[in-house]
């Protein structure tokens, strides 16, 4: 008669039973390919589903890492088109001190681009134009090094990972921006391929 057991046995429970079952199969065939698979959850959404595959195992199947989608891609900036890429997807909003924050630049360097391209007719392009000014681009690229570093040192020690491994990023989804944004860097940075498991996944262009 209790309305939330009715909820989890009839819905969200065989769901989540379910998607940590096939993570499980997920890993195993992952080894049987000679990878060496590392799962982890990604707070907040990855923690049901971790306590549900810990049900299933008797034995937590990977440790729970924060790893927001600013911090995916505050680390991610490691060339000019990297910045060209991202200041031209995310400018057209006209969210430009957002813009520039997640280019980690701070708040008086974002105000003062802000205020410089105020009276643009065309203030997106003015605003991409300012950014990638050289000094700007350097600026982005130092400081997304230095957070990478810091996020790279964060992942290392939750996760133990090391060179060859495989790093499985689980999560309920969708767009997997932390597989999408790290992977590049992990890759030829760490030695570490990247994967993702996802109860929901748009398929999005990247």
């Amino acid at each position: 008669a209790d309305p939330v057991k009715t909820l989890g046995y009839a819905s969200l429970g065989p769901i989540l039973y379910a998607f940590a079952s096939w993570l499980e199969a997920a890993l195993a065939e992952l080894r049987a390919a000679g990878k060496k698979p590392k799962p982890v959850f990604l707070l907040r959404d990855g923690y049901l589903p971790s306590r549900i595959a810990e049900a299933i195992t008797g034995a937590a199947m990977g440790p729970l890492v924060s790893l927001s989608r600013f911090a995916s891609f505050a680390a991610s900036f490691r060339s000019a088109e990297d910045v060209e890429r991202y200041v031209a997807q995310w400018c057209g909003g006209g969210r430009f001190l957002d813009v520039a924050r997640q280019l980690l630049l701070n708040e008086d360097e974002a105000r003062a681009i802000v205020t410089r391209i105020r009276k643009s007719d065309k203030p997106a392009e003015a605003f991409c134009r300012e950014v990638m000014k050289p000094k700007t681009v350097q600026t982005v690229l130092a400081r997304s090094a230095d957070y990478r570093k810091r996020l790279f040192t964060h992942l290392t020690s939750s996760t133990s990972i090391e060179r060859g491994d495989t790093l499985v990023l689980v999560d309920l989804g969708y767009e997997g921006t932390a597989q999408r944004q790290l992977s590049p860097a992990l890759e030829s940075e760490l030695g570490v391929e990247v994967q993702g498991r996802y109860l929901i996944a748009a398929r999005v262009p990247n």
